[in-house]
């Protein structure tokens, strides 16, 4: 009886919850801090692939400018390019096809003449936030060239592309990436 005395003096409670609701509080407690750790988790690796993209796009734009300054020319306005980079990031946002990688890739062959035109097209894409299809796969930050190598990955047997620079046409077992390739090969661009 002292002790009860004692406990109730002292703020305590007489009450004791029930082993499965003690149980309950630790499961949802550590839930809780797991959730909070990915989150964090999660942004740091965000930042970091951001920051890392933009680096690229950096290194880029420093090589556009130095083409220009030795006199090479861009063969399109400005805004060809941002309609193409605009077009590209909607073609390969989410699930893409190979329809849409396909697209993607006349989209290129349409701004591209020489590696000034590439280079711009890089800068002017910049850095953009790519769904990664599906429900809860969140998304990815990537420049151009990222998206490009990551998202032109269907195989299609047939292919032609009817360009005015750039006539092709085959059957293939390669990933769509190889015709970009071969393409930005003939401009003086690696992909």
């Amino acid at each position: 009886m002292y002790a009860k005395m004692v406990q109730s003096s002292m703020g305590g409670s007489n009450t004791r919850l029930p082993k499965w609701a003690n149980g309950l509080i630790v499961v949802g407690s550590l839930a809780i801090v797991g959730l909070v750790g990915y989150y964090l988790y999660k942004k740091l690796n965000e930042n970091k692939e951001k920051k890392d993209s933009q680096n690229g796009v950096n290194a880029n734009d420093n090589e556009l400018k130095d083409a220009i300054k030795n006199g090479t020319t861009l063969s399109f306005p400005q805004s060809n390019y941002v309609y193409s980079a605009n077009a590209i990031f909607n073609l390969l946002d989410g699930c893409e096809l190979a329809s849409s990688e396909r697209n993607a890739i006349l989209e290129v062959i349409k701004v591209t003449r020489n590696k000034a035109d590439w280079m711009n097209l890089v800068k002017v894409f910049g850095t953009k936030k790519v769904d990664n299809c599906g429900y809860l796969t969140g998304d990815t930050t990537y420049n151009l060239p990222e998206l490009l190598k990551e998202q032109l990955d269907s195989i299609t047997g047939y292919y032609y592309i009817n360009e005015p620079n750039y006539k092709k046409s085959g059957v293939t077992a390669e990933p769509l990436i190889q015709i970009l390739r071969d393409y930005l090969r003939t401009i003086g661009v690696t992909l």
